[in-house]
């Protein structure tokens, strides 16, 4: 696929050249894939991305807030004990008090702290995918480099080529 496109990129750059009456070269040719070629262009996103997400495992996670307000009805009764037995009287002869209500603010803040080490290595780990994708990035240059020398060399032996027969 990367070929088809190199060859497809060339192609596109001779018929500019030739139309604009410039002789192509090889380090234009080059220039103009590295910065056109959409691979190239995802690349760079994913290590920038890459290399923004970093600072990012260093951090803490965000604190948690809740408020709560809750009313529960609470049952006031007093129950008598009788003294010689120590028994509890029924709730129906006992002395029942009235019905309030019990309003229950609540307001909790919670911070999670990972275990000492973890954030540092985190942040190790998110560097070392970022210079991943950083040669990732660099080797698809490379790659894409040598496609573009390739096709461009192939389309000098196809014009040799014609001038031969031409003859």
């Amino acid at each position: 696929m990367q070929r088809i496109w190199s060859t497809i990129l060339c192609a596109g750059l001779l018929t500019t050249a030739v139309a604009a009456q410039e002789p192509l070269s090889l380090p234009a040719l080059v220039d103009e894939a590295l910065r056109q070629h959409p691979d190239l262009i995802r690349a760079a996103q994913r290590w920038e991305a890459a290399k923004a997400r970093a600072p990012q495992q260093d951090a803490l996670p965000d604190p948690m807030l809740q408020v709560g307000v809750e009313r529960n009805p609470i049952f006031v009764r007093e129950i008598q004990v009788v003294p010689e037995d120590h028994q509890l009287l029924p709730p129906d002869q006992g002395m029942g008090g009235p019905v309030e209500r019990m309003n229950m603010f609540t307001i909790t803040l919670a911070q999670e702290v990972p275990y000492p080490g973890k954030r540092r290595l985190r942040r190790q780990l998110a560097e070392k995918e970022a210079e991943a994708e950083a040669a990732g990035l660099e080797a698809a240059r490379n790659a894409l480099t040598a496609q573009v020398k390739g096709s461009y060399y192939d389309l000098a032996l196809a014009g040799q080529g014609l001038e031969v027969v031409a003859r």
